[in-house]
């Protein structure tokens, strides 16, 4: 594997890229700070600032994530943050991902798909390109 992440945040590979920006870890958490508390901002993008602060808390051991409800009632599954580093990992290494390349966001981030996208370019060095979800994205 390429990159391994298996470390506290602190210690992901910087810088982390969205868009066309570049942040250091401290500039993201600031930038997630501001933007997951703005409500002019488009709400799939406070969505993924929100994710992105919580997923930076080193305090925070898991993310509370609700299922799709497909087999019964919805319910907060607890997802470990270390579970979803190593998933992430093993996704980088299967695919050949390398610290730059681009992936795209363009799954809504309040489901696990969308989070797990966030988490891959974040651990990898990934450069994540942001768009809001739709069924067509490059429409």
């Amino acid at each position: 594997m390429n990159m391994i992440c298996e470390m506290p945040a602190m210690n992901l590979p910087e810088p982390f890229l969205i868009d066309d920006c570049a942040f250091s870890l401290e500039a993201l958490r600031s930038r997630a700070e501001e933007l997951s508390g703005d409500h002019t901002v488009q709400e799939w993008r406070r969505d993924l600032f929100t994710f992105i602060r919580m997923f930076l808390d080193e305090g925070r051991e898991a993310i509370i994530q609700k299922t799709s409800g497909t087999t019964g009632e919805p319910a907060n599954v607890n997802l470990k943050r270390s579970a979803m580093i190593r998933s992430a990992e093993m996704t980088l290494d299967f695919f050949r991902l390398q610290p730059g390349d681009p992936v795209l966001l363009c799954l809504p981030v309040r489901y696990i798909a969308g989070k797990m996208m966030v988490v891959r370019a974040l651990c990898g060095g990934l450069r994540l390109v942001t768009t809001e979800p739709a069924s067509r994205p490059l429409k």
